[in-house]
């Protein structure tokens, strides 16, 4: 099954530096210029409809090359398509090219495709989209698809270039349907997709096969073809019931195709030593799997080393859509995955590690010093690396390399064992070298030793050049004069929205006006800015050189600002495309439609365009209860409801809609109420009329009945209703959802309906579930039933619990009944008549603690107020004591059922507000004989004691009693005086009471907040110093401590500290700031 299909050509050039070659790039950089390039072949399985007189392996190739200031020369010639695979090297200089590939047939050039590519150091990466000179071709496609799907089949074909602004659809109904065939006992149609004068180039089919129309296609299926001049392109494909995933390696990721309706895949993947080209793999094979969520892509570098059975095996990946039965997508090739290296530097130690491998003894670290920053993705580093010196580290995983760094080169590291080979590459920059990173807008290093200043250097070019990789390093003779030189290490930028892209490096300066060598270079990306066109529905923007993009949207009724949208709500809406614009499909959608466009390459997303939004001003018009209702859509000023009344059971589909009357009822609502009618059926359509004085086209026709709905009610446990309308039954409807949901809110399409009710009421049983219930009724009369009547809401029971002295429940909001006694009454025999309404409460606790109890026991439940419940189960709880001081004593009230009494108690350095205290801090201190009423306690100066009671009768404890605070309060912060200088107050004084031999430990807060100290979040204080011998007022018997304002409001707070012992925190004091 041939499903996606690419025709691309890789030249890859691997460079290797050879000193005594001829400078060709004429530029000046800091690494060596003289080099040499070593050319090899890579090709992609090509799976396309190609034309019939252009199969590959009946094509002849050529690759011409023309240096910078050079002739252009034949670099080398391969027979057929295959020999291109088998092909070695072959070497040619650095330096600027030109290079073509070209295609014969029979000695008869048919394609050919010219690039640019300036060859640095690393691999360099040149791909080839074969085109034909002038001229057009045809296409010719044969689809077979179930029969079963008796609808219509669109088939799109649209240009992937897009200065062909060239696009071919065309829609087949069953009587266009050309063939039929069975096979596997199931029966296929077919139709053919014939088109002709196509200009040449590459073309993406999309097929769209539907059962039914107005739903959503039932099959979907895209495949590429190459049109060639003077040639018809053919194929005749086969597919099934469902969507077809098709998947492509772009970079360090695979991608496909975005299936409708689903968000989960399966990346299918195995292992082996075989590297197999041209067969057709096995898909039994596949063993493993990985889960993708709400994405259309995945990380190669996430396959882990465990996926693989070797180090040296390759990997075969494909994908399935969770859901559906269908076939797996097409399998790529992933190359065996290097052993990780990793550097670290921590207190003044550099290391590298690297994840122990199974079988390995020993592992060698191998080290490579060089003047020339070098990619670590290329085989002339790693032959670098390979040859340099090495050490036999043994059966470890980490080595430390900080006395093997250069001061003054780059240092390469690489490990390497027999099982594994040589792992990553990892490259540690000289010590005096900025490395520069980029965040939020600023570029940023870390100082450099002995550094004097720092110059940063910016090159602008609508070249989206390499910075450092497979195609190579940025040429630093591109950077002129420095944009600044500054002393700090960070340098802000602004994003740039014009097409050209910002590269930046900086440099470190050093005393005799010496600098270092250029940073690592950062590349900003350009921003897009798209815009929309109502002529021809295209997205469109000025195309960033070497950039793809992928389209984002979102849907929503919500008219929201472009300016503030978040991006994160979008999904991706189309796969990468070097285009610059893109045609947005038809929709019946009343919705608005946001957009943006993510600039890409092969490896990641970068800058993010403006958004905009796409209407479609089309209303889409539903009954709901008693009304017809639509969304309401941007820039419609009034919408126009259109009525026709008949006995007549007409088709809504086929309704002629020159039926309505002339006389629309014109709103400025989205809604519009039903009327009863001596008519059976009443049809609505609804056009939207926009300030500029056009109107839509009408909405979707609806027909109503127009008998009038039952009302229904709840009681004990039932619903109930009235038939006024002598109707002959009823349907009565539920539904149950996890959701607490408003009864307006209620999607009535999900009720499921007990038919036939004769009578006028309904039993329903107490809802011991988490979930709500919905209920509903229609009346039913001669075959035709009314609207849905008013909607019920049963909510779950609640369960109320008590933890200490609060009562809480598993819903929103309750209704709080209470019964008080002084008998004690088995809550499984409580009587629930007894008790009484007593509150609404919107919170998920109630304290009892503070309530004053007028009986020795209360008894609570609650009732779920959000919509009818039953009542929850009884909570008895009885009276707690009354707890008071008396001096170093607390003491309670005695209560002759007592068996005995818990002390309970919390200390604490910060003073806690008891009428908020948290009974759950308490810990049990003691058990006190019922008749003991008194407890003696020991105030400390360094700390805050807070103690409760509990009365404990035949195994059960009262509610918590109110929280009581000990504390032996030192002197509190007086009154500041102020000191005057020119008439200004610039400095206050806190006046702290005088101890022998005691210092004094100082906390502030600094804030623009004015708020009331008197119970402050003391934990907001900081410790600012410890102070002695502070000036000494003996007539007041104080010391002074000096304050100077500031524009904020402070809060300060002192301890004492007596014998190496912090006091507890005195009160805290505010200062307003210097201009209140």
């Amino acid at each position: 099954m041939k499903k996606f299909f690419t025709f691309q050509i890789l030249v890859i050039l691997s460079l290797f530096a050879f000193f005594s070659c001829s400078n060709l790039l004429n530029e000046s950089t800091e690494a060596d210029n003289n080099s040499k390039a070593y050319i090899s072949i890579a090709l992609d399985s090509e799976r396309t409809i190609l034309p019939e007189a252009h199969a590959k392996e009946d094509l002849s190739y050529e690759l011409w090359g023309q240096p910078k200031d050079g002739k252009e020369i034949k670099l080398y010639t391969w027979v057929s398509y295959s020999d291109i695979s088998n092909y070695n090297s072959l070497e040619v200089t650095a330096g600027k090219w030109t290079f073509t590939l070209k295609a014969f047939k029979e000695n008869t050039q048919v394609l050919e495709d010219t690039i640019e590519h300036n060859v640095t150091y690393g691999k360099n990466y040149l791909s080839f989209n074969l085109k034909e000179f002038t001229g057009t071709g045809a296409i010719e496609l044969k689809l077979w698809f179930p029969a079963k799907n008796s609808g219509k089949v669109v088939i799109t074909m649209t240009s992937d270039d897009s200065s062909l602004n060239t696009s071919y659809s065309k829609s087949f109904t069953p009587e266009d349907f050309s063939d039929s065939k069975t096979e596997n006992d199931i029966a296929y149609s077919a139709v053919t997709f014939k088109e002709k004068n196509i200009p040449s180039g590459y073309y993406t089919v999309n097929v769209a096969v539907y059962q039914n129309d107005g739903e959503a296609a039932k099959i979907t299926y895209s495949l590429f073809v190459k049109i060639c001049s003077g040639s018809t392109s053919k194929s005749e494909e086969t597919i099934k019931d469902g969507n077809y995933v098709t998947i492509y390696k772009d970079g360090d990721k695979i991608l496909w195709n975005a299936i409708p309706d689903v968000s989960t895949y399966y990346v299918y993947y195995y292992s082996s030593d075989i590297n197999d080209n041209n067969g057709v793999f096995d898909t039994s094979l596949f063993e493993k799997k990985k889960y993708v969520y709400n994405e259309t892509s995945y990380d190669i570098s996430s396959f882990s080393y465990y996926d693989y059975k070797s180090y040296k095996d390759y990997l075969y990946v494909a994908v399935k859509a969770n859901g559906y039965e269908s076939d797996f997508s097409n399998v790529i090739k992933i190359l065996p995955k290097k052993l990780a290296l990793n550097y670290s530097y921590a207190d003044s130690v550099s290391k590298i590690t690297w994840e122990s491998v199974s079988g390995v003894s020993s592992y060698k670290v191998y080290k490579k010093a060089d003047n020339d920053l070098l990619s670590v993705n290329n085989e002339y580093t790693m032959t670098l690396v390979s040859g340099g010196d090495s050490v036999d580290v043994g059966n470890v995983t980490e080595y430390d390399v900080t006395a093997d760094i250069a001061a003054d080169k780059y240092t390469y590291f690489a490990v390497y064992s027999d099982k594994t080979g040589f792992s990553e590459i990892v490259r540690i920059s000289p010590a005096k070298v900025p490395v520069i990173d980029y965040s939020d807008s600023k570029i940023t290093w870390d100082s450099i030793t002995d550094a004097l200043s720092y110059s940063v250097y910016k090159y602008s070019s609508k070249e989206n050049l390499p910075v450092e990789g497979l195609e190579g390093f940025f040429n630093t003779g591109n950077f002129k004069d420095a944009l600044e030189t500054q002393t700090s290490t960070k340098f802000s930028i602004s994003e740039t929205s014009s097409v050209m892209y910002e590269y930046y490096a900086v440099k470190a300066n050093f005393e005799n006006d010496e600098s270092s060598r250029y940073s690592n270079v950062i590349k900003i990306v350009p921003k897009p800015v798209i815009s929309y066109s109502d002529s021809d529905s295209k997205i469109t923007w000025e195309k960033i050189k070497g950039l793809s993009y992928v389209l984002y949207s979102y849907e929503s009724s919500e008219n929201l600002d472009t300016n503030t949208f978040d991006i994160t709500k979008m999904t991706k809406a189309s796969l990468p495309t070097q285009s610059c614009c893109i045609t947005l499909p038809n929709s019946n959608s009343n919705k608005i439609r946001y957009y943006a466009v993510k600039t890409t390459d092969s490896n990641e997303e970068f800058t993010v365009s403006n958004v905009i939004k796409v209407y479609f001003p089309a209303p889409v018009i539903s009954q709901s209860g008693s009304s017809i209702t639509w969304d309401i859509i941007n820039d419609a000023t009034t919408y126009k409801v259109y009525s026709y009344k008949t006995d007549n059971d007409l088709s809504e589909d086929d309704f002629d809609t020159g039926l309505f009357d002339d006389y629309p009822y014109t709103t400025s609502n989205n809604s519009y109420s039903l009327s009863s009618s001596y008519y059976m059926y009443t049809y609505y359509a609804v056009k939207a009329v926009y300030d500029n004085g056009n109107t839509s086209g009408f909405s979707n026709v609806i027909k109503t009945f127009t008998g009038e709905a039952p009302y229904i009610n709840y009681s004990s446990n039932k619903i109930d209703w009235d038939n006024y309308n002598s109707y002959d039954s009823f349907d009565v409807y539920s539904y149950t959802s996890e959701s607490n949901l408003e009864s307006s809110n209620v999607d009535t399409s999900l009720m499921s309906p007990e038919e036939n009710v004769t009578t006028c009421s309904y039993a329903i049983a107490e809802n011991k579930s988490n979930n709500y219930i919905y209920y509903a009724i229609k009346g039913k009369l001669n075959g035709y039933e009314t609207d849905f009547s008013n909607i019920i809401k049963i909510c779950p029971t609640p369960v109320l619990t008590l933890t200490g002295s609060k009562l809480s429940w598993n819903c929103d909001s309750v209704k709080l009944y209470s019964y008080s006694s002084n008998e004690n009454i088995d809550v499984s025999n409580f009587d629930i008549s007894e008790l009484n309404y007593q509150d609404e409460i919107s919170e998920s606790t109630y304290d009892l603690s503070s309530r004053y109890m007028n009986a020795k026991y209360a008894y609570y439940a609650v009732m779920n107020s959000d919509g009818y419940s039953s009542f929850s189960n009884i909570i008895k709880v009885f009276k707690a004591p009354y707890i008071s001081k008396l001096l170093n004593s607390i003491r309670w009230d005695s209560d002759d059922a007592a068996d005995s009494y818990e002390v309970w108690s919390y200390s604490s350095k910060r003073r806690i507000n008891v009428s908020y205290f948290d009974t759950s801090l308490l810990t049990k201190k003691a058990s006190i004989s019922k008749d003991v009423h008194e407890y003696a306690v020991t105030p400390n100066s360094f700390e805050y004691q807070y103690y409760a009671i509990k009365t404990i009768i035949n195994g059960e404890s009262s509610l918590m009693s109110y929280v009581y605070e000990i504390v032996n309060s030192i002197a509190d912060i007086v009154p500041f005086v102020d000191d005057f200088e020119n008439g200004s107050p610039i400095v206050k004084a806190l006046m702290l009471p005088y101890e022998s031999g005691a210092s004094y430990k100082i906390y502030k807060y600094e804030t623009s907040a004015n708020f009331d100290e008197t119970y402050m979040d003391t934990s907001l204080l900081s410790y600012v110093e410890t102070v002695s011998n502070l000036e000494y007022y003996s007539d007041i018997n104080k010391c002074e401590y000096k304050i100077h304002l500031s524009d904020k409001y402070q809060y300060y707070a002192y301890s004492l500290v007596f014998e190496s012992k912090e006091s507890i925190l005195s009160h805290v004091y505010k200062i307003s700031p210097n201009n209140q």
